[in-house]
C-alpha cells in the first residue's frame, strides 16, 4: 500500500465533522467500503501531519475536519484501556494516559493504532458517566487520576531571538523561496481591486512582494531583524512594499482600521496556540470595517511544535464569531511536504454589535 509518493498522489477523500468518509464531495455511506479506508489509514510523519489512505488498489490523501477519528460511543476494557467506536461499526482502543483537552473542553487522544480522536458529545457525555470524578485538569477512574494536558501543547515556543538565528543559518523549513502557490491561485480566483495589505509574519517577504507586485499597497511586519534585513535585501526594488518590525499581537495604534486585507501565512502555526485568540484580535483590530481575511493556515494533527497544527474545526471555532467566511478549501496544488494540510480561508469581518 501507498506505494507512491505522496505528491503523485491525485485522489482526495475528506472526513466530514461527523467521522465519515466523503469522496468527491457525497459521504460514504457503505459500511464496508468505510471499514477498508479505515482499516488502511496511515500517517505519513512521526508527527501525524499527513494522512493517506487506500480502497480498491486507489491511494488518496486524506483531509480530516477534525481529528481523523470521531469516536462516536466507548467502553471500558479493562483499568486505563477504552474500546472506541467510529462510523462504519470500525473500533480500536486507547490508553487514559494519552488523554488531552481542548479549550473548548472536548476530549482527544490517540489510539492503540497510533490514530489521534476526538469524543463526540455523544461519546464524551458516555464518558463522564464511566469515570469516578472529573474536573478541568484530570479525569479519575477505578481510583487512579489522569492529569489532562492541553491538545495544543504551548511548551516549546521560541522566543524572537531563536527565530532569527534561524533566518541567519538559513534553517527555515517553511520559506517557499517564492509566494506560495495557494496565493497566486487565490488571487486569479477572487480578482481582488487594488487594497491596502498587512502582511504579518512575513519572513523574507516574498508573498508580501508577490501582493505589491500584483498592484498593491503592502506593509510587510516582522518582529525578526534578520529575517527584514533578508527580505529588504530581496526587494529592495519593488514598489508599493514597506518593511516594518513590529510585535503582531502589539501592534501601532495607527494600524486601526488602516487595512483592506490581512493576509496570513505560517505565523498562526509559529506563535504558541494560547495566543492564537489575540492574533485574530490583532488582524480584526486592523481591517476596516467589512474587510478581508485572506489566510493560508494548516490543517493537521501536530499538538507540539512549532509549527503548531490544529484542525479545520479549531480554525472556524475560533474565526466564526468575527468573520464571514466566502471561501474555504484544502489547497490541491500544495509542496510535497504540506500536501493534504493547506486550508485557504477568504471572509470578511463582521460588523461590530
Amino acid at each position: 500500500m501507498m506505494s507512491k509518493p505522496i505528491e503523485e498522489i491525485k485522489n482526495f477523500v475528506q472526513i466530514d465533522r461527523d467521522g465519515y468518509f466523503n469522496a468527491q464531495g457525497v459521504r460514504v455511506e457503505d459500511d464496508e467500503a468505510g471499514l477498508e479506508l479505515f482499516e488502511n489509514l496511515k500517517g505519513l510523519t512521526e508527527k501525524r501531519s499527513q494522512w493517506v489512505t487506500s480502497m480498491d488498489d486507489m491511494d488518496a490523501v486524506v483531509e480530516a475536519y477534525d481529528a481523523p477519528y470521531v469516536v462516536q460511543s466507548l467502553k471500558v476494557l479493562n483499568d486505563a484501556v477504552f474500546q472506541i467506536t467510529m462510523p462504519y461499526s470500525h473500533t480500536d482502543s486507547f490508553d487514559l494516559s494519552t488523554l488531552t483537552v481542548d479549550e473548548w473542553d472536548r476530549f482527544h487522544g490517540v489510539s492503540q493504532k497510533g490514530i489521534p480522536f476526538v469524543l463526540s458529545e455523544p461519546a464524551q457525555d458516555s464518558f463522564f458517566n464511566l469515570l469516578d470524578e472529573f474536573d478541568d485538569d484530570s479525569v479519575t477512574l477505578n481510583g487512579v487520576r489522569f492529569i489532562l494536558p492541553l491538545w495544543l501543547n504551548p511548551h516549546d515556543e521560541y522566543d524572537h531571538s531563536r527565530w532569527g538565528e534561524k533566518y541567519k543559518s538559513k534553517d527555515t523549513p517553511w520559506d517557499c523561496n517564492g509566494p506560495n502557490q495557494a496565493l497566486k491561485d487565490t488571487l486569479a480566483q477572487i480578482k481582488m481591486l487594488k487594497n491596502r495589505i498587512l502582511v504579518l509574519g512575513c519572513g523574507r517577504g516574498h508573498d508580501a512582494a508577490y501582493l505589491a507586485e500584483c498592484g498593491h499597497i503592502v506593509t510587510a511586519v516582522d518582529y525578526s531583524d534578520e529575517a527584514l534585513l533578508q527580505a529588504k535585501d530581496l526587494y529592495k526594488n519593488q514598489k508599493n512594499l514597506t518593511f516594518l518590525k513590529a510585535d503582531a499581537l502589539n501592534l501601532p495604534s495607527e494600524f486601526k482600521e488602516q487595512f483592506d486585507i490581512v493576509f496570513e501565512h505560517t505565523l498562526y502555526c509559529a506563535i504558541n496556540p494560547e495566543k492564537r485568540n489575540q492574533l485574530i484580535k490583532s488582524w480584526k483590530r486592523c481591517l476596516v470595517p467589512e474587510g478581508h481575511l485572506l489566510a493560508i493556515l494548516f490543517a493537521s494533527e501536530t499538538p507540539m511544535g512549532p509549527p503548531f497544527g490544529g484542525s479545520e474545526w479549531e480554525i472556524d471555532a475560533r474565526l466564526k464569531g468575527d468573520f464571514k467566511f466566502v471561501y474555504w478549501t484544502r489547497w490541491k496544488r500544495s509542496r510535497p511536504k504540506r500536501v493534504g494540510t493547506e486550508l485557504v480561508v477568504y471572509a470578511q469581518k463582521k460588523p461590530e454589535l
